[in-house]
Parts: structure tokens; C-alpha cells; sequence
């Protein structure tokens, strides 16, 4: 735990819990979540289970995506 933490039991926090350096301690599920239904709000979709793919870039813009 950095200096910021040192009045913070670990332990009494939940297992979800992780210390990101100068920015606190994040639950991932509850991040994952706000950023998905802020996602949705976009138009945008969650395909799930769709197997592995990666992000096309070239000279700092998005192509599209590939299936790998």
C-alpha cells in the first residue's frame, strides 16, 4: 500500500478491490459495469463470448478490429 493508503486496512476491504498508484483503490466489477451501461448509453455493443480479435491502428487512428 502506497503513503496515501497507509490508514487502510487491506484486509477490510472486498476481494474485488484493487490500489491503482495516485488514484485510490477501484472495485474492477463495479468499473467494468459503469463503463459498459456508459458504452450502451453510446450506441455502442458488448459481444459476448465472440472469441479473441485486436485493434487495427495506423498513424494513431482506429482501422476496425480483425479476428484473430
Amino acid at each position: 500500500m502506497g503513503r496515501v493508503d497507509v490508514q487502510v486496512n487491506k484486509a477490510s476491504l472486498p476481494h474485488t478491490a484493487i490500489s491503482n498508484p495516485e488514484e485510490g483503490w477501484v472495485s474492477l466489477p463495479h468499473l467494468i459495469e459503469h463503463l459498459v451501461w456508459g458504452f450502451i448509453a453510446l450506441d455502442g455493443e458488448i459481444i459476448e463470448d465472440a472469441g479473441k480479435a485486436s485493434v487495427m491502428i495506423a498513424v494513431g487512428t482506429y482501422l476496425g478490429r480483425e479476428d484473430c
